[in-house]
């Protein structure tokens, strides 16, 4: 080919673009945006920058200019190929440039003649630099010089394999405007998609797709891979094999290649990592720089990946992660030293699971065997049963008796896996193994925690609480050593009885837990967390400090990792009601969605009737009736579906009759109550102005009531305001039962109670200056606003026409039995079907239903 001021055509002219080149609209608009005059491409072999520099070249032929750098050329060699290329758009551009080459012109005056001569031409040129690895020595000094004389018409585009060099850097000032990086190349999820369809892949494939994402979204590896997958057998056969038959390895050594020494080592040694942080990077490798170093080749965008911003967190290419892996792997020496080095780092660290995991790699089990006792703690309370399978017979050791411990340790495995059916395959192999060996006494209470999880989970509460009480304190004594294992079945049993309301079981129980103490020191010599303090407190009334204690108990948890049947339920539980009574409901509801989750995935029915009983009681408290109904009535169905035990669903039936008596829907409370027992909730409920009427008799027995805490005093004083003779004493009994909420933290209790008592509210507001029951008041009054523009709220009188219509009795013999006339009850009609979005009889009816009003 004829060559022009020492220069190939070829080296000027754009490289053709591949018909089945992927069109690239997003970061073609990079090259379009005309307020960058300077745009950096810097990425690997395989990535596509020349294909896509060419391509928007061939879009804008009366615009690019291209050039190609040779391995032999000077720096004057270049501007005076620039200024041919020049000629190849531009008529008679240049016309000097021959003597200026054969006079042997200084470069800083060749540089400002082609300056002017470029904004001469007065119309807009984009000049392409190809494989910019190529410039010769002293190029930086070019690329300032250029930087200073470069013409407003005129944009400049440079392309290199290697990460940028410090001189060009520091001329870049890279961001995202003017710098594309291999991150930027790699393969977008939907461009993935129209790749492998093109090669009659099919996306939904998932060992196909499987495949492909270790190219990382190399544009050239995933290609290759494609159509080694869309190729005859043997071809997916080495496309499976992946690194073994890829030929696209060569494009990783090309990576590499341009690596200089101390990143490649830094790399080989970060190798066996699957998660890096820049302070294991650095203590592993000992680069000072290892932070800075992480960055800088993650912005390159090819060699790591930051998968975690916030915490620093990179994975490493895959594709170098197993070349450098394979290298390393033919080691044994750096191989071992990599490793050891690697695990007492993590020891130092604190992670012993990744510890041990690297020691017993490394076949160093006199190594791994101090961390043992308690990384298996630690397990067990974060429930990572996968953890604990691969390394069962290591565990062995933890716990007695030795001789049959690994099937132990498969029990207490079957304790912490999320499914009640595990448990039970556990229990069943355990009582075998252990009878077969002679062993059947020495694992009760491995048997007992087993079946106090499954009780528990099937809603079977009382049996969780008898299997307690077997525990008197002599055997608690016997037991020694495995004395800590029993507060398992303490902690299942305390909660069974709370949510029982059996206070008098759940009281021995709590007092056999014993205090905690949150300080510091017991925070980290805790290794069997029981959460029952903040229960007791809530269970006791002093609302405001269980409130705290479930705080400190929901922070210890998290700091231990603790899931599934260590899970704090108890201190959620709390800190939903303790929300709720402050009016709290969001916060409320984010602390009830949080239990739900956890409870849900490790089948904890009890607690999910308890979480979503609360978020009921807590929307029908905003106003959402219907909604608080239909999670009532959803949450019904999950427990069916499941095969809880029919005593569990008392803990829904008793929210509900919350809701009902605050509604005053007492004709469904009382069908409630004649299947509640007769638990302290309901005796207060029963005591209360909805049902019974006020007698000098009824406020006499209130009196002897039970005042041993701070929540039997308040209940105490709120019934006998509602229920004493005067309106003097009621009042007095009101501001005793303010005084302790006030101390205690409540609110919604009072703001519950209905009519007569907002009326006490109100009043002893009007006469006293204090800001809580202020406060109070201010949200009766706007509650009632509420209450009056609810113009779908049905009515005492609209309810009953709603029950005895679903009975299927005519409308006259309704109207009849209610002493109503059947104009009246036309009336009363049309605002049951409006109030509901009913059109009919039978519409009404199935509405009523889905909303348990009926």
């Amino acid at each position: 080919m004829p060559e022009a001021l020492g220069v190939s055509l070829a080296r000027i002219t754009p490289p053709p673009v591949p018909s089945n080149f992927l069109n690239r609209p997003h970061l073609l608009a990079k090259f379009d945006n005309r307020d960058v005059r300077t745009l950096f491409i810097s990425a690997p072999s395989g990535y596509g920058k020349t294909t896509l520099a060419a391509q928007w070249a061939t879009h804008n032929p009366q615009e690019a200019i291209w050039y190609t750098p040779g391995k032999k050329d000077s720096i004057l060699d270049i501007y005076f190929h620039v200024a041919e290329a020049g000629r190849r758009i531009i008529p008679g551009f240049a016309p000097w440039i021959e003597e200026m080459k054969k006079n042997g012109s200084e470069l800083n005056d060749l540089v400002l003649a082609l300056s002017n001569e470029f904004a001469r031409s007065n119309q807009p040129i984009t000049i392409i630099f190809d494989n910019l690895d190529e410039l010769p020595k002293g190029s930086g000094q070019m690329s300032v010089m250029w930087a200073e004389y470069q013409p407003l018409n005129v944009r400049s585009v440079g392309l290199r394999r290697s990460i940028l060099a410090p001189e060009l850097t520091n001329l870049l000032a890279p961001s995202a405007e003017n710098y594309i990086s291999a991150a930027d190349l790699r393969l977008t999820s939907e461009e993935e998609i129209e790749i492998m369809e093109s090669f009659g892949l099919s996306s939904s494939d998932a060992q196909s797709r499987e495949i492909l994402a270790r190219a990382n979204g190399w544009p050239s590896a995933f290609a290759l891979l494609c159509k080694r997958l869309s190729g005859s057998q043997e071809e997916q056969i080495a496309a499976r094999h992946f690194l073994a038959n890829l030929d696209g390895t060569n494009l990783i050594n090309k990576a590499l290649s341009q690596l200089s020494d101390d990143d490649r080592n830094f790399l080989q040694q970060l190798s066996l990592l699957d998660e890096i942080t820049p302070e294991i990077a650095s203590a592993l490798t000992g680069e000072p720089q290892a932070k800075l170093r992480l960055a800088r080749m993650s912005y390159e965008g090819l060699y790591f990946k930051c998968i975690n911003v916030e915490n620093e967190i990179y994975q490493m290419n895959g594709l170098i992660k197993e070349k450098f892996e394979s290298e390393i792997w033919l080691d044994l020496e750096l191989k071992e030293n990599l490793q050891l080095k690697l695990a007492e780092i993590y020891q130092k660290n604190g992670d012993d699971v990744a510890a041990i995991g690297m020691y017993l790699a490394l076949e160093r089990v006199d190594l791994a065997a101090p961390l043992l006792g308690k990384v298996f703690s630690k397990l067990i309370y974060s429930g990572d049963y996968k953890q604990l399978t691969r390394w069962a017979k290591e565990f062995t050791g933890q716990v007695q008796p030795n001789e049959i411990g690994y099937e132990i340790v498969l029990a207490l495995i079957s304790l912490v896996k999320p499914h009640t059916s595990d448990a039970i395959s556990g229990l069943m192999s355990l009582a075998r193994d252990a009878a077969n060996s002679g062993f059947l006494e020495k694992v009760e209470i491995y048997r007992d925690i087993l079946k106090a999880k499954i009780a528990f989970n099937q809603g079977r509460l009382l049996d969780v609480v008898l299997l307690r009480e077997e525990y008197n304190e002599a055997k608690q004594q016997a037991m020694g050593a495995d004395q800590n294992l029993y507060g398992v079945i303490n902690r299942l049993a305390a909660a069974s009885a709370f949510l029982m309301e059996d206070f008098c079981s759940f009281k021995e129980f709590a007092s056999a837990s014993g205090s905690f103490n949150f300080d510091s020191a017991s925070r980290s010599l805790c290794q069997h967390p029981h959460f029952i303090s903040s229960l007791q407190l809530f269970a006791e009334g002093e609302m405001r400090q269980a409130r705290e204690h479930a705080l400190s108990e929901l922070e210890l948890s998290t700091e231990l990792g603790a899931r599934g049947i260590y899970f704090p339920f108890e201190s959620l539980y709390v800190l939903v009601d303790a929300h709720r009574e402050l009016g709290a409901f969001d916060q409320a509801l984010a602390y009830a969605e949080q239990g739900l989750a956890e409870a849900r995935h490790c089948e904890m029915w009890p607690w999910v009737a308890g979480f979503q009983a609360k978020i009921a009681l807590c929307q029908f408290r905003r106003g959402n009736t219907p909604l608080a109904f239909d999670i009532l009535r959803h949450t019904r169905d999950e427990l069916v579906s499941n095969q809880v035990d029919v005593r569990a669903f008392r803990i829904l039936d008793e929210h509900e009759l919350l809701i009902r008596n605050s509604a005053q829907d007492f004709t469904r409370a009382k069908e409630l109550l004649g299947r509640l027992p007769n638990t302290p909730a309901i005796a207060f409920i029963t005591r209360g102005e909805a049902f019974s009427k006020k007698s000098l008799k009824n406020y006499k027995q209130l009196l002897e009531l039970s005042e041993e805490n701070a929540g039997e005093k308040l209940y105490k004083f709120i019934l006998l305001a509602e229920n004493a003779m005067s309106n003097i004493v009621a009042h007095q009994h009101a501001m005793d039962a303010l005084r302790i909420g006030f101390a205690h933290g409540y609110q919604e209790i009072f703001l519950s109670r209905g009519e007569a008592f907002n009326q006490i509210i109100l009043d002893l507001a009007a006469t006293n200056s204090m800001v809580y029951l202020e406060n109070l008041a201010s949200i009766v009054r706007e509650r009632s606003l509420k209450s009056v523009s609810d113009e779908n709220r049905l009515t005492s009188r609209e309810l009953d026409i709603l029950r005895n219509l679903a009975t299927g009795k005519p409308l006259i013999q309704i109207s009849k039995a209610l002493h109503i006339s059947q104009n009246t009850m036309k009336t009363h009609l049309r605002n049951v079907y409006r109030k509901l979005g009913a059109d009919s009889r039978d519409s009404a009816t199935k509405i009523a239903r889905d909303q348990l009003l009926i």
